[in-house]
C-alpha cells in the first residue's frame, strides 16, 4: 500500500484518480490548491501517530486561482527542503501544454499524465514512476542508513561481540563504496542502477556475519522469540534491513518517544508499531511500567497478517530469561 496526494482544482479528476489508486487498496488524499497541499505535506511531515509521508503526488499544472504547480513545488522545496519533490511528482496537464513535462523534470518530476487520462496510461504512469522511485530514492535511503550506523559504533565499546560486529560493518561499509563507484557509472541509466544495488545486495548477503549481534540492540527492551526469529529471517534473506533494524534499535532505546509511533487497529488492542525505514514495521506492547516488549518485525505488505497474530496471541517476554 502506498500513500498518494492528489492535487488537483478539479472534483471529478480527483475523485476519478483516487477510485482508481483504492481499488489497489492504495491511501489517498486530496487538495485542491497550494494552500491545502503545504498543510496535508506538513501533516505527512509531522511527528504524530497519524502521519505518514506521501509516496508520490499526482500534482496539476493549472490550479485555475492564478498559481499553478511549478509554484507549488517551489514552494514545497521553500518549506520542506530542495528535495522533497525531486521522484515524488507526477505532473497532470492538458494535451496541448507539450513544454511543460520538461519544465516539471527539470524540478525533479518523475512522470507525466496527459488529461484526459484513460486508465491504461494512468497505471502505466503510477507503476513507472513507483519503480524509478525505489531505484533513486528508497534503496539510497536504506543504504544510507545502514552506513549511518557505522557512526554510532562508539556508544557500543564494552559489549562482547564488538569485534565481530566492527567487522561486519566494515564489510558493509567496503560494499557501499563499492555501490557508489557503481552508481556514478551508471549514469542515469535505470537498468545498470538496477544491477549495481542488486549486486551490491547480493555481496552484503553473501558476506560473514553474525545473528547474535542482535542481542546487544536488545538489551533496552523486552522481547518475544517470535520477533527473533523474525529478525533471524531478515538476515539470512535482506542483510540491509536486519542491520537498518539494528540501528533503529540503538535509536528507539535512546528515545523511544522521538519516532513515529502508530496505535494499531482495534482488534490488536495494546499494540503499537514503529515504522523501521518505508516499509518495514517493528510491532510492541507496553508492560507494567511502560517497559516495551517487542513482539513482531516484519514487511507493511504482511500488516493484517501480524495484525491478526498480534492480536490472537499474548507471547511471553524472553528477555530475563
Amino acid at each position: 500500500m502506498r500513500h498518494f496526494l492528489i492535487a488537483d482544482d478539479n472534483h471529478q479528476v480527483r475523485r476519478s484518480f483516487r477510485g482508481l489508486l483504492e481499488s489497489q487498496h492504495h491511501k489517498c488524499e486530496e487538495a485542491k490548491d497550494i494552500p491545502e497541499i503545504l498543510r496535508l505535506v506538513h501533516k505527512s511531515q509531522s511527528n504524530t501517530e497519524d502521519a505518514n509521508d506521501f509516496d508520490l503526488i499526482l500534482m496539476d499544472f493549472d490550479f485555475g486561482d492564478g498559481t499553478n504547480g511549478i509554484q507549488a513545488i517551489n514552494y514545497l522545496a521553500k518549506k520542506f527542503g530542495g528535495e522533497y519533490c525531486e521522484h515524488r511528482v507526477i505532473v497532470i496537464t492538458g494535451a496541448t501544454d507539450r513544454e511543460l513535462p520538461a519544465e516539471f523534470a527539470r524540478l525533479g518530476a518523475i512522470g507525466h499524465l496527459i488529461k484526459p487520462v484513460n486508465e491504461t496510461q494512468f497505471w502505466a504512469s503510477i507503476d513507472s514512476a513507483l519503480t524509478r522511485r525505489e531505484l533513486y530514492v528508497e534503496k539510497r535511503e536504506d543504504w544510507e542508513s545502514a552506513v549511518k550506523l557505522l557512526d554510532n559504533l562508539g556508544v557500543l565499546e564494552g559489549i562482547e561481540e564488538l569485534n565481530t560486529y566492527a567487522q561486519e560493518y566494515e564489510n558493509l561499509k567496503t560494499i557501499h563504496e563499492q555501490l557508489l563507484s557503481d552508481l556514478q557509472q551508471a549514469g542515469g541509466r535505470d537498468s545498470q542502477i538496477a544491477s549495481a544495488y542488486q549486486y551490491a545486495t547480493e555481496a552484503l548477503n553473501a558476506s560473514p556475519g553474525n545473528f547474535q549481534t542482535i542481542y546487544s540492540f536488545l538489551k533496552s527492551f523486552g522481547f518475544t522469540q517470535k520477533i527473533i526469529s523474525d529478525a533471524e529471517d531478515i538476515f539470512h534473506s535482506d542483510r540491509l534491513q536486519f542491520v537498518i533494524l539494528q540501528c533503529y534499535l540503538q535509536r528507539i532505546a535512546a528515545s523511544p518517544q522521538s519516532y513515529q509511533i502508530k496505535h494499531l487497529a482495534p482488534d490488536a488492542t495494546n499494540h503499537y508499531e514503529y515504522r523501521v525505514g518505508r516499509n518495514f514495521r517493528l510491532y510492541f506492547r507496553k508492560a507494567v511500567g511502560g517497559r516495551i516488549i517487542l513482539e513482531r518485525f516484519g514487511h507493511k505488505k504482511i500488516q493484517p497478517k501480524i495484525i491478526s497474530y498480534l492480536d490472537a496471541s499474548a507471547d511471553q517476554d524472553i528477555s530475563q530469561a
